[in-house]
């Protein structure tokens, strides 16, 4: 990874709608009908970043998951300042940093794109807001 990968996180700009498809695609949307899904897509945005990005920093404190839209993701824990233990590969569909908005402890491990990644991402915050607005989809979800 080169320090010009470690932050190119790309928004998207997409629609409501766009983002609702996009959540649809995946089977964590599985659980929930269109009008559902058309409500979290306004507490969620959409990123893209190149292979080697850094999307996900060990022991940062920032509370946001994110759902893989495409792509790969690897999960590694550092050990040290030399050494580091793959964890996971991640693909579309799946989440990480969902622990961040439950616990609010910083990141156990870090995560990188390991191809070009498309992926929602939902914050903390966005999460409190959707609680607000709609409090029994904030709780299925």
């Amino acid at each position: 990874m080169t320090n010009s990968n470690r932050n190119h996180l790309e928004r998207m700009v997409v629609s409501r709608k766009q983002t609702a498809l996009m959540l649809d695609s995946t089977k964590w949307a599985n659980e929930f009908t269109w009008d559902e899904i058309y409500q979290l897509a306004e507490y969620v945005d959409a990123y893209q970043c190149r292979k080697g990005t850094v999307l996900l920093e060990q022991g940062q404190s920032d509370q946001k998951m994110m759902i893989i839209l495409s792509g790969k993701v690897d999960v590694m824990k550092r050990r040290s300042e030399t050494e580091s233990q793959h964890l996971a590969t991640l693909k579309a569909g799946q989440t990480l940093g969902e622990m961040s908005i439950v616990d609010k402890e910083p990141r156990s491990a870090m995560a990188y794109a390991k191809t070009g990644v498309k992926f929602l991402s939902l914050t903390k915050e966005n999460l409190d807001q959707l609680a607000t607005n709609h409090p029994a989809l904030a709780y299925a979800f």
